[in-house]
């Protein structure tokens, strides 16, 4: 029996594997992974990049504060030089998005809906490419992403706060990396 941490299911056989990856109605999902390992490894691929994070503190990014407020199409604009198929990809998430309970319009919820979308190349999705400019120390790479971030910290400075503990697993040994006796957020 093979135990994997996607969505805590459990996969007894390459049939269980068939059955989850068939509920997909995107032909990539269907098609692309051969084994277990690799449907896993591709869900869980964004809770292991932990030696992507910067060794440093940075800059604050500066900026993008005082860019107006725009719609979803316009804030992707400057994002396509960048990433490959964001204007259709931004399209999809819109018609997938609707304005919610949390006052969030249907481009601030979208926005946020494209952040959690995966597509192929991997390398290409919003939130791979966010986080690569973010955790760069050159922070005039972030320039282009100011009508993004504007939009979207609007969109999360509006939902409601919540304290909980989240849980991150890793795959390696981080013990030499911090000290017992402080505290870090």
């Amino acid at each position: 029996m093979l135990r994997r941490h996607w969505v805590t299911e459990t996969y007894k056989s390459q049939t269980d594997l068939d059955k989850i990856v068939n509920q997909y109605d995107v032909p990539r999902f269907r098609t692309e992974f051969t084994t277990i390992e690799d449907f896993q490894l591709r869900r869980n691929i964004r809770y292991f990049d932990i030696e992507n994070d910067p060794k440093k503190d940075l800059l604050p990014i500066d900026g993008y504060q005082q860019m107006p407020i725009v719609s979803l199409g316009e804030a992707v604009v400057p994002l396509e030089p960048i990433i490959l198929d964001i204007r259709r990809q931004a399209q999809i998430a819109k018609q997938n998005s609707h304005s919610s309970k949390y006052n969030l319009t249907q481009d601030e919820s979208a926005l946020i809906y494209l952040y959690t979308l995966e597509w192929e190349p991997h390398s290409e999705c919003l939130y791979v490419r966010v986080n690569q400019t973010l955790r760069s120390d050159d922070r005039e790479q972030s320039k282009p992403w100011f009508l993004y971030l504007k939009l979207v910290l609007t969109a999360l400075n509006k939902l409601k706060s919540v304290q909980r503990t989240v849980w991150r697993g890793i795959k390696v040994d981080l013990r030499k990396e911090y000290q017992f006796t402080k505290c870090y957020t």
